[in-house]
């Protein structure tokens, strides 16, 4: 065995059958080949278990490591619990480790170090279901010549500190030490005798609980046991050393076992062998990107208030996870790959992936002058996908489980197409207040007003293996959901000069609000059909002091409320601006104040009644209002 074991030479790796919940190790491992007996392997990996709706995430399965103590591999950061958008999926983290076996290495002659193939099916790790991990690997030899194979740590002492270390800071593969020297700043041995003098005792394997000190005994898990040093004295008369000088202890290990570098670890991934379930879609939600501002001027304030469309929150029944680690939400849509076609006029239908992926249209009760960026949305339109281990972006092109068999014929040729389709991933968090799963899947605002969005949606396992086409669930089509147009507000308050240097506060404030506000169509008296651009209002309420931070309690400060005019647009962009004024009554201490401004637009319900009128009783299409945008602006 080498310290170095794992080089990326020969990468380990995973091989899998379809449903299987057995793997077959494959890979390599550096040796030296005279010297070494045989070689274990040893795993660890994260499992990711959700036992589904109103059971805990944080849950201790058997003998595992309850969440709040997992230790990530080497590369992985689980987020901060205090993350604004809820504990992320590592709160279903637990770990896990496995010894994988061990293989006796029979051409002790073959001179040198080399790669050593573990061979097709020498090794076989059982994980008992068809779910995805990823998996470290370390290794341990045995050898006749461990003395070649000291291990040393450095640390500072100091006066009456104990340590307790190991090659890897925590534990070491063996049980017993059979000996162990300490050396100087200047890596020279100090005497046992010097060590005495200065009150240093050097301790072999001690129980990691200090409940036995002393020599381990043979068997004690490998896990349980550390080297234990302690400096009582201070050293620096007796060794020649200072306290804050760093000392070196070297012991050998076990006799017989060599511990590889800790740092010497293989990561493969074992892929999952079973499609992902469909996602259980609960509702979705559009989300905003706020900002506030405000500027100071001689006579004036301003507060502006941006809101600019994001996308969609897409929340999600439990459990997850059913393809294992690393289960992302998945968007399905336009491969992107069919070149300009000439379907076979026999079939003139468009490709049956189409039924399954994700559409967009516009508005239809809006007069738009802009427009999508294409017929379907593509892999680009999306600005949050996740990213894989290689720094890319959670993509694919992929086939679909209902069309297994399905696909387009092109002429000239005829050329065949297997149907596929695209996918995009996004990674989900976990809402404790709701117990549901979700996604924010952002998108590039598109320039038409208002369009209308049908997600389709999988589980999507990005590490899944090609080979096996089980890298998505079957399609969930979500309902229509609207991205709102964006908006800015901007209330002003100018302060009245009723003498230089005495300046009055007036209590008007101005108020503009803009951004795309196309009419919109709909059918009144005699179905006539009207086009207005949407109504904005703005009020002021008034809430108890006593009630502050609430969300309750607010009532009217007064009767009315204005009605802010367009005084321009529609414009080729669709921008429209509106504005008025709203003057606030005197302001009570008791209370607190904000402006509210609020848009609506109108659109036919699909149900008719009559009127009765001098004529007689007339039909007419009945109308109702939505709300499409609010803002509230504190009073001081």
């Amino acid at each position: 065995m080498v310290k170095r074991a794992f080089d990326g030479s020969t990468p380990m790796s995973f091989k899998r059958r379809a449903a299987s919940t057995t793997s077959t190790v494959l890979g390599g491992i550096n040796l030296h080949h005279p010297s070494t007996g045989k070689i274990e392997l040893f795993a660890e990996w994260t499992d990711f278990v959700d036992l589904g709706p109103g059971t805990p995430l944080s849950y201790n399965r058997g003998p595992g490591t309850p969440f709040h103590q997992f230790t990530p591999l080497s590369g992985e950061t689980p987020p901060s619990p205090s993350d604004p958008n809820g504990p992320p999926q590592w709160a279903a983290a637990l770990s896990a480790s496995s010894h994988v076996g061990e293989i006796k290495i029979e051409d002790p002659l073959n001179a040198g170090i080399r790669t050593f193939s573990i061979p097709d099916g020498a090794l076989t790790q059982r994980f008992g279901d068809t779910k995805h991990r990823k998996v470290a690997f370390s290794a341990a030899a045995t050898t006749n010549f461990a003395v070649n194979f000291t291990e040393s740590i450095s640390l500072s002492p100091q006066a009456n500190q104990p340590y307790q270390m190991a090659h890897d800071g925590s534990s070491v593969v063996g049980v017993v030490a059979s000996s162990v020297s300490v050396l100087d700043a200047k890596g020279l041995p100090i005497e046992a005798t010097r060590m005495s003098d200065a009150g240093a005792k050097v301790q072999n394997w001690i129980l990691l609980d200090g409940t036995a000190p002393g020599s381990a005994p043979v068997g004690t898990a490998p896990e349980a046991v550390a080297l234990a040093v302690q400096f009582s004295t201070d050293l620096t008369a007796q060794l020649g050393v200072g306290l804050a000088a760093p000392l070196t202890v070297r012991f050998l290990p076990a006799p017989g076992v060599v511990v590889t570098d800790p740092a010497s670890k293989a990561v493969a991934h074992a892929t999952n062998t079973r499609r992902p379930s469909p996602p259980k879609v609960v509702y979705g939600i559009p989300t905003f990107n706020w900002t506030r501002s405000t500027s100071q001027h001689l006579t004036s304030t301003t507060v502006t208030s941006a809101r600019a469309t994001n996308g969609f929150r897409i929340f999600l029944d439990r459990p997850w996870f059913t393809s294992g680690a690393d289960e992302l939400l998945g968007v399905v849509v336009d491969p992107q790959f069919y070149p300009p076609p000439t379907y076979d006029p026999l079939v003139p239908t468009l490709p049956p992936e189409q039924n399954f992926i994700t559409t967009w249209g516009l508005d239809p009760i809006a007069v738009t002058n802009g427009s999508l960026s294409g017929a379907l949305p593509k892999a680009t339109d999306f600005t949050n996908v996740a990213t894989l281990d290689n720094s890319l972006p959670a993509s694919t092109r992929t086939s679909l489980a209902e069309l297994p068999d399905a696909g387009s014929f092109f002429f000239p040729g005829p050329v065949f197409f297997p149907a596929s389709v695209g996918v995009v991933g996004f990674r989900p968090n976990y809402d404790p207040d709701r117990d549901l799963w979700y996604a924010d899947i952002d998108m590039v605002a598109p320039a038409a007003y208002q369009p209308m969005v049908r997600l389709a949606l999988v589980r999507y396992q990005p590490y899944a293996d090609p080979s096996l086409s089980v890298d998505i669930s079957r399609v969930v089509r979500a309902d229509f959901l609207q991205l709102p147009a964006n908006r800015t507000l901007m209330v002003s308050h100018q302060w009245g000069i009723v003498a230089i240097g005495q300046p009055s506060v007036t209590r008007s404030y101005s108020i503009q609000l803009s951004g795309p506000g196309t009419p919109n169509t709909t059918k009144g008296l005699f179905g006539i059909t009207q086009t207005k651009v949407p109504d904005a209002v703005a009020f002021i309420e008034r809430q108890p002091t006593s009630m502050a931070g609430q969300m309750a309690g607010w009532t009217p400060a007064t009767s009315s409320q204005v009605q802010l005019q367009p005084t321009s647009g529609p414009l080729a962009d669709d921008s429209v601006v509106w504005t008025g004024s709203i003057d606030a009554p005197t302001l009570d201490p008791a209370y607190n104040y904000r402006i509210v401004v609020e848009q609506f637009e109108l659109y036919n319900t699909g149900r008719t009644s009559q009127i009765q009128t001098t004529q007689g009783n007339l039909l007419t299409n009945e109308k109702a209002e939505r709300l499409i945008y609010t803002d509230v602006f504190p009073l001081t």
